[in-house]
């Protein structure tokens, strides 16, 4: 009977640690939500100072190749980074994108730039480069910030200065 009702014990401590950690990912999500309508509020207002739909649509790839640079520099792009760079993105690309530039975008997924393709690409955007850091934060915060990911931004800083 002492068995029986350990099991049960230990069966409603399960489904607890669960549904805790459920509410953790809800929350999780919520707050990534909040930074994503930041970031896109912020990217909606520079894009709209960028003089033609070239130039806003090399933005887009160029945020893509930021985003996706850095959550891949540690080695393990997560679907979970895949998925918050792709709601990101669907956000920004409300309207029709052309069929060229959805490719240039799933290559950038299937082939991450380094650090340096990526740079070259947001220097050549026409944003301000405060704006690929935002989103260097956001991403670095998807899965909690890793060595490779600082040395990611430190890298971002030298190309900057230089």
């Amino acid at each position: 009977m002492g068995g029986v009702v350990g099991a049960a014990i230990a069966d409603s401590e399960e489904k607890e640690k669960k549904q805790i950690k459920e509410e953790g990912r809800v929350e999780g999500r919520a707050e990534n939500a909040v930074q994503i309508e930041k970031l896109f509020n912020k990217l909606s207002q520079a894009l709209e100072k960028l003089k033609s739909h070239d130039e806003h649509f090399k933005a887009i790839i160029a945020m893509e190749a930021v985003g996706v640079a850095c959550a891949a520099c540690d080695g393990n792009f997560s679907d979970n980074e895949r998925e918050e760079i792709g709601e990101f993105v669907k956000g920004m690309t409300a309207q029709s994108i052309p069929k060229d530039v959805k490719e240039k975008i799933q290559d950038i997924y299937d082939n991450p730039p380094t650090i340096k393709e990526a740079f070259l690409l947001a220097k050549d955007s026409g944003m301000s480069l405060d704006i690929y850091e935002d989103l260097i934060r956001f991403v670095m915060e998807i899965d909690g910030i890793k060595p490779e990911e600082e040395a990611f931004v430190q890298a971002w800083n030298q190309l900057k200065a230089a």
